[in-house]
């Protein structure tokens, strides 16, 4: 499975990790260097960092050991983490399935598999989880478990749960992002990353290859870079799936590859041009499409066609 990581940091910073390159700007060297090594990186599994500095890594290094790297951490996270000074990351946590978001004012939100743990949260967003939790049980309701949270700057937040629903804020910085999370059918398997340094910078990526981002025009290059690595690289693989399904189903899967790209092709369109912004953010597209503060346009189908066929397709 191909996999990619973007975080924002200060100075209109980022880093973009697509299946077969990288680029970052005004991003710390400790956190580069592991990305690029030595020691090099096989895959990077989470990159969290916070407006002091604070940052989380969690990668596997060559040799396959899942590697925590992290420093500056809020104490209780740091707890929640690794328990003894010095010591090993706790026998609770889960590597694989950790997430660490770290927000402005010491704010974060860090869950795995087992357990999920916060403080310092928007006010507005600890009220809404306590619709989404068995306080009783001292966990979530079924499905309400988070899949993804990002925390942004000026107390903006995103909680996507397990069963696709979510929590959200991004009235008066991201209208457009807040729009079309209320419109979806579904926010399952959707990952959404907003910076806690600038307000209004944010992506959301899709795992049928499409993404969508908002950032400034110092990295507008770079973002449409990773973008059409994701989308190609996750096109790729799919073509190497359909080829293993040749062999058993040849009709059924070139019929599904046929729609699939279609799907992504006319999906340009479906989209438009429109949207929003700020701070003289770009919107930008998985095509390649530059969105800057104009027009109206209705985002609700913009995954539609691309992730109905991808299911049928992967059936």
């Amino acid at each position: 499975m191909v996999r990619c990581t973007v975080a924002f940091g200060p100075n209109e910073g980022f880093l973009f990790k697509s299946p077969t390159r990288w680029s970052s700007m005004n991003f710390p060297s400790d956190i580069c260097d592991i990305v690029r090594g030595p020691p090099a990186s096989q895959e990077i599994y989470e990159i969290a960092l916070a407006p002091n500095g604070a940052f989380c890594i969690v990668y596997t290094a060559m040799n396959g050991q899942m590697m925590l790297t992290r420093d500056r951490l809020p104490h209780d996270l740091e707890k929640w983490l690794v328990p003894g000074y010095g010591g090993a990351v706790s026998a609770a946590r889960d590597l694989t399935t950790l997430s660490v978001c770290l927000g402005p004012n010491e704010s974060f939100f860090a869950f795995d598999k087992n357990e999920a743990i916060w403080d310092g949260l928007p006010a507005a967003f600890e009220t809404a989880l306590l619709g989404l939790r068995n306080v009783a049980a001292g966990g979530f309701k079924p499905g309400k478990n988070p899949q993804c949270v990002a925390l942004g700057a000026d107390d903006t937040y995103i909680m996507i749960t397990a069963d696709g629903g979510g929590v959200w804020d991004l009235r008066g910085t991201n209208d457009f992002l807040h729009n079309y999370l209320s419109q979806l059918k579904t926010r399952k398997d959707l990952c959404f990353v907003l910076s806690p340094h600038h307000t209004g910078t944010s992506m959301v990526i899709s795992p049928d290859g499409a993404t969508s981002a908002n950032v400034p025009p110092s990295c507008l290059g770079y973002c449409r870079d990773f973008q059409n690595d994701w989308r190609d690289s996750v096109q790729r693989e799919r073509r190497q799936v359909a080829v293993g399904h040749t062999v058993q189903q040849a009709g059924h899967t070139l019929h599904a590859a046929h729609h699939l790209f279609n799907a992504v092709n006319d999906n340009a369109n479906n989209f438009g041009n429109g949207g929003g912004g700020s701070n003289g953010n770009f919107w930008t597209d998985t095509f390649g499409n530059v969105i800057n503060n104009a027009g109206n346009t209705d985002p609700s189908s913009f995954w539609d066609p691309i992730s109905n066929v991808a299911q049928a397709f992967l059936q």
